[in-house]
């Protein structure tokens, strides 16, 4: 692992082709914080790539080989360089294979080529990771194994290495190397539920707001005028829309726990859906007592800028 590390030092890495700004803030050294839970998950998930790879040898003997990180340099004809480490789990004679444990919900949810290059952001960068191995490898075939960390049962998906789709992820690292090289940082661009998955989303935010601190105010023009009324307009009718639809839903909740619980039942099918009830017991926090403690000064803590924005009538 250490190797590996060392390998990815100053570089891009194929594992994590996605947001230009994650790729080039990871580039530059900067590191998410990881919980403790995270981290056994990630040792966790290094164990069953490792399982997976001696159940490959297993079954494909001789043809299948675990390479080390390949270092590569790529070049564009305007002089920009950009310095890539990759690490595939596997390759066979004419294919690529990567090794995933997936929680039992995320397996289920990864069927098909589509569902990975359309599916949650996680599962893009899979695809990105994959059909970028591909294309290094000159490999034509892909197999995304993953292994249900829930039963451990295995399932491939097979599909075709593009060679299009490679060039334009080849040409993303370049353009994200292109825009450091002017010692600046790639624009964001992330949904909000790609930064709400993003484990270097405090950090980039961080840079985000201290950019705008120091912008000088100037008034709208009457384009923008108009736009800032569209939007607040829009976004206080959604505010009430899902006030009420939260409400409904409470209603609907109490109702179906009220059904379960006076009937005993811990799950029920019923239709296309499956109704779980049941209690849990789980660790609450006092608010008040940590409250005394940071005063004390028990608990250390750090400030950190964060946008507001409000919009009422």
């Amino acid at each position: 692992m250490d190797n590996i590390a060392r390998a990815h030092k100053d570089r891009f890495h194929g594992s994590g082709l996605g947001c230009p700004r994650q790729m080039a803030l990871k580039k530059l050294g900067y590191k998410s914080k990881v919980s403790k839970k995270l981290a056994q998950i990630f040792e966790i998930g290094h164990e069953i790539d490792e399982v997976m790879k001696e159940e490959a040898v297993e079954e494909f003997g001789e043809d299948f080989t675990s390479p080390e990180t390949k270092l590569l340099s790529f070049k564009a004809k305007d002089g920009t360089v950009a310095k890539v480490a990759v690490t595939p789990d596997g390759l066979l004679p004419n294919e690529l294979l990567e090794f995933k444990g997936l929680s039992s919900n995320n397996s289920n949810a990864v069927k098909t080529e589509e569902d990975l290059r359309d599916g949650a952001p996680l599962f893009q960068k899979y695809y990105n990771q994959v059909q970028f191995y591909a294309g290094i490898f000159k490999k034509d075939k892909i197999r995304f194994r993953i292994k249900n960390k829930r039963n451990m049962k295995n399932k491939d998906i097979v599909f075709a290495a593009d060679p299009v789709y490679y060039k334009k992820l080849k040409g993303m690292v370049l353009d994200t190397q292109r825009i450091m090289d002017r010692g600046q940082l790639p624009p964001v661009n992330c949904n909000a539920q790609e930064r709400k998955f993003c484990r270097l989303s405090t950090i980039c935010k961080k840079m985000e707001i201290s950019q705008y601190a120091d912008v000088k105010e100037e008034e709208f023009n009457k384009t923008e005028s108009k736009k800032l009324l569209r939007l607040a307009s829009e976004s206080r009718a959604l505010k009430l829309q899902i006030d009420e639809l939260e409400v409904a839903r409470s209603d609907i909740t109490d109702a179906l726990k009220e059904l379960m619980r006076t009937h005993g039942k811990r799950q029920e099918q019923v239709g296309d859906y499956v109704v779980k009830y049941g209690i849990r017991y789980r660790e609450i926090k006092d608010k008040e007592v940590i409250a005394n403690l940071v005063e004390k000064g028990m608990i250390p803590t750090t400030e950190e800028p964060a946008e507001y924005l409000e919009v009422r009538e």
